[in-house]
């Protein structure tokens, strides 16, 4: 018997493995994010150059929102297929803002999964992103995807009219401002915009087999 050696891991090749997984992750969450639009009429209406460039620009905020539907604040944990994992190392769950952003939403309407899709497509639906073919079209789905969000609220979670609004002023207000100010994304960002930004061709060829 005799003590094998592991051999030692560099931190160069321990930074470069870090970030090859990190990309294959992304990759990965972004073919699953393109494949679950493409069932959505409202994302088909804009043209394809749109398309990938709404996924691009709001990529990490469309990750942080679909995350508010399976996030337990109190464990830190979210839940798939019935098993916890626990969320305590990600750094989103060490930000007090994000904690109270959770606590602050009605967890009955939050984890509500048509109103995660529709908060989904209401962030992806953002008429300011550059060089888009046609802002008015990606405002008009907006307009058209928060008036369904109003419905919702009204005609199936049974709220009146003026409860609705409150709570989408509450679900979108409250959101877009934890957007604006979660300075933890950007270590995010650093690496998406190292790999979704490059993917322009492969999101296009993605986008248009997937039909």
């Amino acid at each position: 018997m005799f003590n094998e050696t592991q051999p030692a891991i560099s931190n160069g090749n321990q930074s470069n493995s870090i970030l090859k997984l990190t990309i294959e992750r992304i990759q990965s969450h972004t073919e699953k994010w393109i494949k679950s639009l493409k069932f959505i009429s409202s994302f088909n209406n804009i043209c394809l150059d749109d398309q990938v460039l709404c996924i691009k620009s709001q990529f990490v905020n469309l990750c942080i929102v679909s995350s508010l539907g399976i996030i337990n604040p109190e464990t830190k944990s979210i839940q798939r297929n019935g098993i916890n994992f626990s969320m305590e190392k990600c750094p989103m769950m060490r930000d007090q803002r994000f904690i109270n952003l959770l606590s602050s939403m009605d967890s009955n309407l939050r984890m509500d999964p048509i109103i995660n899709i529709l908060l989904v497509l209401i962030h992806l639906f953002n008429s300011s992103t550059p060089n888009l073919t046609s802002n008015y079209n990606i405002r008009k789905e907006y307009i058209i995807t928060v008036h369904l969000l109003q419905k919702y609220l009204e005609e199936v979670r049974g709220l009146s009219p003026h409860q609705a609004n409150l709570e989408i002023s509450k679900l979108i207000g409250s959101l877009n401002n934890f957007l604006i100010i979660f300075k933890g994304k950007q270590k995010v960002i650093s690496v998406s915009l190292k790999t979704i930004k490059r993917q322009s061709q492969l999101l296009s060829e993605i986008l248009e087999i997937i039909d």
